[in-house]
């Protein structure tokens, strides 16, 4: 019988799966993605949270914007990362 993946461990595969579409993202932006994906737009506007990424130095933090716009919602994302295994 195969062990059932904790939930860090299963977040850490979700993670390197979009690592894997999305090659040029660093651990903490594929987290970011992921995380915008998984609670404020849905898996079909994956593309739409990568772009969203602001990859900037001097942001005052802001890893991620996010505009949807049917709700009329702006999501500004800090995230931080560490010790997960979702490196490739």
């Amino acid at each position: 019988m195969r062990p059932v993946p904790s939930p860090i461990q299963e977040l850490g595969r979700q993670i390197k799966e979009l690592q894997d579409r999305h090659p040029a993202l660093k651990p903490h932006e594929a987290f970011v993605a992921w995380f915008l994906t998984a609670f404020a737009a849905g898996p079909d506007r994956e593309e739409a949270c990568v772009r969203s990424l602001t990859g900037a130095s001097r942001d005052k933090g802001m890893d991620a914007v996010f505009v949807d716009d049917d709700p009329g919602i702006v999501y500004v994302v800090q995230g931080k990362i560490s010790g997960l295994r979702c490196r490739r």
